[in-house]
């Protein structure tokens, strides 16, 4: 997988990422390298047809000849699946189609929001707020368990150690 992001005010400044082993792959495969380029052009070219205001791109190259390219154009800072588009290209033929969030199926939906709900970025600022809350909230519960764990069971063990024996030299 590949990732771009787009700057704001120009089109042509992208910063490539990738992770080293994806770096190694891509050099040891150079003769696939034209072929990728080629797809990552047309798509460009398509999402600008298409006029898409996207942020970041990701680009997934296929490890098979069969398999197909497949580009997702995310329009926010992330975590917003509903705001995706997908374009999947043949490999062979570079013909692409389109797909939004609202053209899957209910349980393909609910799979995609269910990560992103998790972290709360889904609602935005205000889900991210409710999760951090969320998150205080169990803070506090392991600490209110800890203290009430203490007193009922550490302290008495510690008064009874502390309480002196009978005395039995009478």
């Amino acid at each position: 997988m590949v990732r771009f992001n787009r700057h704001r005010s120009t089109f042509n400044s992208l910063r490539r990422t990738q992770s080293s082993s994806e770096a190694n792959e891509a050099a040891s495969d150079s003769r696939s390298a034209p072929e990728n380029q080629q797809a990552y052009d047309r798509a460009i070219a398509m999402a600008n047809l298409r006029s898409l205001n996207w942020r970041t791109l990701t680009m997934t190259i296929p490890a098979e000849s069969g398999s197909a390219y497949r580009f997702v154009f995310d329009s926010t800072i992330g975590g917003q699946p509903h705001q995706q588009t997908t374009l999947t290209m043949e490999r062979c033929s570079l013909v692409g189609t389109w797909s939004t969030f609202s053209d899957n199926s209910p349980g393909r939906q609910a799979r995609m929001i269910v990560r992103f709900l998790h972290t709360g970025e889904v609602l935005g600022l205000a889900g991210q707020v409710v999760a951090g809350l969320a998150s205080l909230a169990s803070a506090l519960l392991v600490w209110s368990g800890l203290a009430l764990a203490w007193r009922r069971l550490i302290r008495p063990f510690l008064r009874r150690a502390a309480v002196p024996g009978p005395d039995l030299k009478r």
